[in-house]
């Protein structure tokens, strides 16, 4: 069963945004080319440049969660240093 995965991202100060997006950008290419994985875009708020949110589609969640782990530990403790908190992911399967 196909599983949606949203996770948002926010980062700690304005000037930390841009590197964030970087940082982001880098994980949603990993994904984008995982097996299994459907697609996965990385979009950013309008309204609030410190906000993104990425919307990742995968066959299931087992495959996503092995993709997670080919994410290079310095683009995760980079990208978490600059974070203004914990990202808040959701799972969601079509209704």
């Amino acid at each position: 069963m196909a599983d949606t995965r949203m996770t948002e991202f926010r980062a700690a100060t304005p000037e930390a945004a841009d590197r964030l997006h970087g940082l982001l950008a880098e994980g949603a290419a990993i994904y984008s080319a995982a097996p299994h994985c459907r697609s996965c875009r990385l979009l950013r708020d309008r309204d609030d440049p410190q906000a993104f949110v990425m919307v990742e589609v995968w066959d299931d969640i087992a495959h996503r969660a092995a993709a997670a782990k080919t994410v290079p530990a310095h683009v995760v403790e980079q990208a978490s240093a600059i974070m203004a908190g914990p990202p808040q992911a959701r799972s969601f399967a079509a209704a």
